[in-house]
């Protein structure tokens, strides 16, 4: 399956293109090509290309690049679609993570997007890392990490296990994550080795938003192959609405004048309580009466203006 083009794209959907571009010009380039032809994808990115202690080859395109600044040699960073309200978290970034929350509405959970380096001569988990998910499991935040792992288990695809795998594995049984990676599909490919060192790992609820999880045939000029999958992010739940055009007038006025007639004024002094009383009672007959002449009509999503169309 290709990245380049991802046909009926699902509304409220993102692609996500994970990838180690192993700081070459060819691989940014041809990744800035991808990004350019489709402002819904986000690239969560491995050991981009540096020159002067500065990612090159990825500004000034449609998305946004995020990173940790300053920071000595980068080695990760996200391009965000600008349509996509999001934040570095920048307590937990680093020269090796950079993570992003996706500011959602009030009733949705939290999405937050990391992309990690695991070196192969440090600790695994790193501490950033670490911190980010106890943090995430602690405010109940849901977790999409696109890590080279520089680790193998057959948990990811790998044909063989390692130390580190075993580390990372031992890790990742404590915590709420679940591996995504499908297959024994090659996710690093040299003439001497194919093996899988590039995992995809969320929380339980983040993994049901992804679909289409694959490694992909398309060239990525890097030895890492990229991987594709798409985010399906729930859409506000739509609300009713009413029409003011389709009100009953009839109905509304007969309904009303009942109300009316029925209505007992507080006390006519002039204190400011009495009047507040009368005006509430006055506002709920009003409101009372048409929406009882005006049912609601259908919904609206929740992104729409409040306004019903007119």
């Amino acid at each position: 399956m290709a990245c380049y083009a991802v046909p009926t794209l699902a509304p409220n959907s993102l692609t996500v293109i994970q990838t180690n571009l192993q700081h070459k010009q060819i691989a940014a380039a041809t990744l800035r090509r991808v990004l350019e032809g489709d402002n819904k994808t986000v690239a969560l990115i491995q050991e981009p290309w540096i020159r002067n202690n500065k990612i090159c080859g990825l500004n000034n395109i449609s998305g946004k690049l995020l990173l940790q600044t300053p920071v000595e040699k980068p080695r990760t960073c996200i391009v965000m679609p600008k349509t996509i309200n999001a934040s570095l978290i920048n307590q937990f970034c680093s020269r090796d993570l950079t993570a992003v929350k996706i500011n959602s509405a009030e009733d949705q959970t939290t999405l937050v997007l990391a992309s990690v380096y695991m070196p192969g001569e440090d600790d695994i988990p790193a501490k950033e890392l670490a911190e980010l998910i106890q943090h995430c499991e602690a405010n109940k935040w849901d977790v999409i990490i696109a890590a080279d792992c520089n680790a193998h288990h057959p948990l990811w695809g790998s044909m063989d296990t390692n130390k580190r795998g075993e580390q990372l594995t031992e890790y990742l049984l404590q915590t709420n994550l679940t591996i995504l990676n499908r297959g024994t599909e090659p996710t690093f490919v040299t003439s001497r080795c194919q093996t899988t060192i590039d995992i995809t790992l969320a929380t339980h609820k983040a993994a049901d938003l992804v679909g289409g999880w694959h490694v992909s045939n398309e060239p990525s000029f890097a030895d890492h192959r990229r991987i594709c999958f798409q985010i399906h992010i729930k859409p506000p739940d739509p609300i009713p609405y009413r029409n003011p055009r389709k009100t009953d007038t009839k109905i509304y006025e007969h309904i009303l004048t009942k109300k009316l007639s029925d209505f007992e004024p507080a006390d006519v002094t002039l204190s400011v309580d009495n009047i507040e009383s009368n005006v509430q009672s006055l506002t709920a007959a009003l409101t009372s009466s048409y929406e009882k002449a005006c049912p609601t009509a259908g919904l609206l999503e929740a992104s729409s203006h409040s306004n019903p169309p007119g």
